[in-house]
């Protein structure tokens, strides 16, 4: 049986992760890299790298014959600073390029891989103020993180009609050892924990263990379709403050109005920072997937 698992953007936050799951479950687990090097300093024994450059197909596609699965995880970081034109045009254009690379691919292949696994994000739905739930069958919404969902899943639309399965992943905030959270966490330390503007708006959060582990259910049950990779029960975000307030043993007093958001970060304070989404996996909670953190307080415990 075929147990080779072709991963790009596998050196990064949920990468890194995720290789040393699969490698452990018995897979072959190989990681398209710009640095081979620098990947296997990284991720050791969980990953062997393979050259690419993140934007064709040159130098490994022979790898994606007959793969179990290739997953798609690469792309610029939306919050990696304002969202000047530029950087808008980089974290379009990552995601774009590394897509079309992945699809070029699977066209070539004789023998197609099983199942592509399409990274999106919960910003497909829009960002807003309004507490409606979202499931997979809600609409796509409107903004620049929208607009880039919904092009980077059309970006690899096709790979059915290659013969390759494909489960498109809509991430939501993913809280580990890292990313997001340390970032969230800093405040606290200085006793200036809270919230940006209302704190009514939603945030759709995942345990880092919960992400991974989601995946490999998509690989391992042939799943295809539309899944929602966010805990059973998102919170507002003053909820998250107080809860993160309440876990670290730090007041969550300081609440940073709009504007000022506005004026630090711009476009991009202004619609990933003071909006959100209430995305539940309707999907997952289906097809019979049990999380190990449903709840954000576990979640914090465990992290922190």
């Amino acid at each position: 049986m075929q147990k080779k698992i072709i991963i790009a953007g596998g050196s990064g936050f949920i990468g890194k992760p995720l290789c040393s799951l699969l490698t452990n479950a018995g897979y072959d687990v190989f990681v398209l890299t710009r640095s081979p090097e620098s990947a296997s300093k990284a991720l050791g024994n969980s990953a062997a790298p393979l050259l690419w450059d993140a934007k064709t197909s040159g130098g490994w596609a022979r790898e994606a014959e007959g793969a179990l699965a290739i997953v798609n995880l690469a792309g610029e970081s939306v919050a990696s600073g304002r969202w000047t034109a530029s950087k808008r045009h980089e974290i379009l254009g990552s995601r774009l390029n590394a897509a079309r690379a992945v699809m070029d691919a699977i066209d070539h292949a004789k023998k197609k891989p099983a199942l592509l696994v399409q990274a999106s994000a919960v910003g497909f739905y829009g960002s807003s103020l309004v507490d409606r739930v979202l499931d997979e069958n809600s609409p796509a919404g409107s903004g620049f993180l929208a607009r880039v969902a919904r092009q980077w899943e059309k970006a690899t639309e096709d790979a059915e009609s290659f013969g390759t399965r494909r489960a498109v992943i809509r991430t939501g905030i993913v809280l580990g050892d890292g990313g997001a959270l340390k970032k969230m966490v800093l405040p606290y330390r200085f006793f200036a924990g809270g919230h940006f503007g209302t704190g009514m708006q939603y945030l759709s959060w995942i345990h880092i263990e919960d992400e991974i582990e989601a995946i490999r259910f998509i690989i391992e049950r042939k799943m295809k379709g539309f899944f929602n990779l966010t805990a059973p029960e998102p919170v507002t975000a003053g909820e998250f403050s107080k809860t993160l307030g309440m876990v670290t043993g730090r007041p969550a007093w300081l609440n940073i109005p709009s504007w000022a958001v506005k004026l630090v970060f711009g476009r991009m304070g202004a619609e990933a920072l003071l909006l959100g989404q209430r995305a539940v996996p309707a999907a997952l909670a289906g097809a019979g997937f049990r999380f190990k953190y449903p709840r954000l307080e576990g979640a914090l415990r465990d992290l922190l």
